[in-house]
């Protein structure tokens, strides 16, 4: 049995593959200028998926009828054209990855939060179009997630939505393809190719878990390519480059907000206005595209929360003034509540043995510096140090090395990429200092360009001395991924008659199943939790238990609005702190 999911699983992958690199083909025909690689293609697509599904959302539900139909024309378009992508790698390359990435897909274990608003995120853009006021039924459908947006599409008959976590894996398949392709270019800058090295090494050691993570470490990979374009337009700046800058810089911040810090890198090249204006001016359905997904995603923020960039309360309107709006001090409390939390509240809890109950907010103000101290008491630090454990095992790799450094070019811009490096790592360190908010690639970066500076000598590429670290990384990868393959095939049988046992179709996803009750609504019929904060595969519209007697409906032109008390909405938060607080007590007494 495991061998035929296996070979459904994987087929369904490719298929899957190849919708997505038609859709790119068709953007890079129609809205590019310029060359791009197999990998750069595959983003592309990505990134047209994502337009066509927040445009078509906001008048229809992403049925499986539109989803067979837009995935269809990609799948037919690369069928049509596949002669014209090329893969810049030997077939043993290429069949290396593939053989990589196989394994890395082969898993049923997803993210701890698919079930609270991973997968009903996907489901609600599913059932319904666009629903004004989402925010009062769960505020964490409405953050910035552009990547679950575009896995609404890949849900298919039978299966339903099992595969569409394998959507983050491919993208970041296309990451890793692009990053070997700019690596054996010729023109490549040796300062470029060796920060492309540290990436890969860093993913074969650290990101064999690629499920588990959500869509975490597809975006870090993104940020990494940023970085990349970066460091060889600091070098030489070339407008195509310049301009893949830009398009995957967007797409990073629309699949979640902390990307932001990539725009800082920009500033490099602002004295190039009149190459960048010219380019756009020459390429107006280029610019119109971007403008689009701009201003579309900023449009359904302001439709589903009644801020344009949400949880930012700046930019939020009142209850009084947008009847379904979040409004001003509920969007407080909820970037107080995501700060704190990547600001070490969790582990200050635990120094006081969680007997005293100290809110997000009053966390903020009583450590507005030594939230640093708590940070680094997380066991996250040890994943913060993965980047320069790395950084080091090349320089001692190098350090032993025969082959002296031979530099015939001069690096430019050294003092500009020291300070922007420094500034996104500062601000990542101000703003959000965990690994999974892009601490792996703000981290690298940062030091790597100091390093690369300061010990100049020991930062040169001499493969056949670093194809020792690349071997064992690979042999590492390997055996993590074979060992996590062979736990989750040979679970305990007794297990296996379990409908909630999620292995029992390896490598297929089984989705947890929850109890719940349905509501019959003078607007519409909605389903309730017996879970108090979530919903995982229930029919949509679900609403958490916790939520239960706080949310109502109405219908305005056709279209679903949803209301909450501000007051009970903040009861529910302070129900939501207990609760937490009473789990750890349990589990500390356990």
């Amino acid at each position: 049995m495991i061998i035929f999911n296996t070979i459904i699983y994987i087929s369904i992958i490719v298929f899957f593959t190849f919708s997505i690199i038609g859709h790119g083909l068709i953007f890079k025909k129609y809205f590019t200028t310029f060359n791009s690689n197999f990998g750069e293609i595959g983003l592309y697509g990505f990134l047209q998926l994502y337009l066509l599904v927040i445009l078509l959302h906001f008048f229809l539900p992403i049925n499986i009828h539109i989803s067979l139909f837009i995935i269809s024309v990609g799948f037919a378009y690369f069928l049509f054209n596949f002669k014209t992508v090329i893969f810049n790698s030997r077939k043993s390359e290429f069949f290396l990855i593939i053989i990589l990435f196989f394994l890395l897909s082969l898993s049923v274990n997803l993210h701890d939060d698919y079930g609270l608003y991973h997968l009903p995120h996907v489901k609600i853009v599913q059932e319904f179009k666009i629903i004004f006021g989402l925010v009062n039924l769960n505020d964490s459908l409405t953050l910035t997630h552009g990547m679950y947006d575009v896995m609404s599409l890949f849900k298919l008959p039978y299966l339903n939505n099992r595969l569409i976590f394998t959507i983050p894996l491919i993208f970041s398949f296309f990451c890793i393809v692009t990053f070997i392709d700019y690596f054996k270019k010729k023109e490549t800058n040796e300062i470029t190719k060796i920060f492309i090295f540290l990436i890969l090494i860093l993913f074969l050691i650290k990101f064999n878990r690629l499920k588990e993570y959500g869509t975490d470490i597809p975006l870090i990979l993104l940020i990494f390519l940023s970085q990349v374009y970066f460091l060889e337009l600091s070098q030489s700046f070339k407008i195509d480059l310049f301009v893949k800058l830009i398009i995957f810089s967007i797409l990073a911040f629309f699949l979640k907000l902390y990307a932001v810090l990539i725009f800082i890198y920009s500033i490099l090249f602002l004295n190039k206005y009149k190459n960048i204006y010219n380019f756009f001016r020459n390429n107006l359905k280029l610019f119109s595209f971007l403008f689009a997904i701009i201003i579309l995603t900023f449009f359904k923020t302001f439709i589903t929360t009644g801020c344009i960039i949400y949880p930012e309360p700046k930019t939020c309107f009142e209850k009084d003034t947008i009847k379904w709006s979040n409004g001003k001090k509920l969007t407080e409390y909820r970037k107080d509540f995501l700060s704190a939390w990547s600001k070490g509240w969790k582990v200050y809890l635990k120094s006081t043995d969680y007997n005293y109950l100290i809110s997000p907010e009053e966390y903020l103000n009583k450590n507005k510096f030594s939230y640093l101290f708590f940070t680094f008491k997380d066991k996250d630090y040890e994943r913060n140090l993965a980047p320069i454990i790395i950084l080091l095992l090349f320089i001692v790799f190098n350090l032993f090395n025969k082959t002296k450094n031979i530099k015939t070019n001069k690096d430019k811009n050294k003092l500009s990429l020291i300070c922007l490096s420094f500034l996104t790592f500062g601000f990542w360190l101000i703003l959000f200092p965990m690994s999974k908010y892009g601490g792996y690639s703000y981290i690298l970066f940062f030091f790597y360009i100091i390093f690369y500076f300061t010990l100049k000598k020991l930062f040169f590429l001499n493969l056949n001395n670093l194809k020792v670290l690349l071997f064992l990384s690979v042999i590492f990868f390997i055996f993590k991924n074979s060992q996590r393959i062979y736990n989750e095939v040979s679970l305990d049988e007794k297990n296996k008659n379990s409908i909630n046992f999620i292995n029992k179709d390896f490598p297929i996803t089984n989705f947890k199943t929850l109890e719940y009750y349905k509501v019959a609504d003078k607007v519409i019929n909605y389903n309730v939790s017996l879970d108090l904060f979530s919903c995982y595969d229930i029919e949509q519209i679900c609403v958490p238990n916790i939520a239960r007697d706080t949310v109502s409906f109405k219908k305005i032109n056709n279209y679903i609005l949803i209301e909450a008390d501000e007051n009970k909405i903040l009861l529910n938060n302070q129900k939501t702190l207990s609760y937490l607080f009473s789990e750890q007590q349990k589990n500390r007494i356990k």
